[in-house]
C-alpha cells in the first residue's frame, strides 16, 4: 500500500475538522477551565470520530439506510443535546461574578466530564454519519487490504487528536485566559447561541 493513497482522506478531513463547529466550541470552553480539561475534551471528540470511522467500515451506514428511524432518532438526540449545551452556556453567562482570576471556577469540570462532553457532542452529531458514510467511504481505496483499511480508519481520529491538542494548548494559555475573562459573558452568549442554532438547524433539516 502506498501511504500517499491516504493523503486525500487526511486533507479532506482536516479541512472539515478545522471549520469551527460544536466540537471546537466544546474543546475551547473546556480548555478555558484548564489545559488538562481541554486535552480530555479533544480526546473525547477523537474517540467518537474513531467510533464513527470504524462503524462505517463495519456497515453502520447500511443499517441507517435500512432503518431510517435510527438515523432520525440520532438526529433528534443530537439536536436536543446541542440545544441543552447552548442553554446551559447561555445561563452561565447570566451569572453575575466579578471578573477575577478565580472566575475560571465557573467553567471548572473534571477531565472525565470534559471527555464525556467531547465524546457526546461528536457522537450525537448526525453530520458525522453523512461524512463517514459518503465522503470518507468514497476516499478509502477499494483495493486496500484489511490492515490498510485499519490505518485509514485511524487517520481521522489521529488528526483530531493533533488539532484539538493545539486548540487546547492555545486556549489554556494565560493570555487567552485573561482575554476571555474580560469578555466571558459575551462569548458565552455567542457560544450558547451558536450551539442552540446548530441544534435547531438539525431539527429543521429533512
Amino acid at each position: 500500500m502506498n501511504p500517499l493513497e491516504l493523503l486525500p482522506i487526511a486533507v479532506v478531513f482536516f479541512v472539515v475538522l478545522v471549520v469551527p463547529g460544536p466540537d471546537f466550541l466544546i474543546v475551547t470552553r473546556a480548555a478555558l477551565s484548564g489545559r488538562q480539561n481541554g486535552l480530555f475534551a479533544g480526546l473525547g471528540v477523537a474517540t467518537a470520530i474513531l467510533v464513527w470511522a470504524a462503524s462505517t467500515k463495519l456497515g453502520l451506514t447500511l443499517l441507517f439506510e435500512r432503518f431510517a428511524w435510527l438515523y432520525g432518532s440520532l438526529k433528534l438526540l443530537g439536536a436536543a443535546y446541542l440545544i441543552y449545551l447552548g442553554v446551559q452556556t447561555w445561563r452561565a453567562a447570566s451569572q453575575s461574578r466579578a471578573a477575577t482570576a478565580l472566575e475560571r471556577e465557573v467553567l471548572q469540570i473534571s477531565p472525565l466530564a470534559a471527555w464525556k462532553q467531547g465524546f457526546l457532542t461528536n457522537i450525537s452529531n448526525p453530520k458525522a454519519v453523512v461524512f463517514f458514510g459518503s465522503i470518507f467511504t468514497a476516499l478509502v481505496p477499494s483495493h486496500l487490504p484489511a490492515w490498510g483499511i485499519s490505518i485509514a480508519v485511524l487517520v481521522p481520529p489521529l488528526l483530531a487528536v493533533l488539532w484539538f491538542t493545539l486548540v487546547a494548548l492555545l486556549f489554556s494559555t494565560g493570555v487567552i485566559q485573561r482575554i476571555f475573562l474580560r469578555v466571558r459573558k459575551t462569548l458565552d452568549r455567542v457560544a450558547g447561541a451558536v450551539m442552540m442554532l446548530f441544534g435547531v438547524r438539525l431539527l429543521a433539516e429533512r
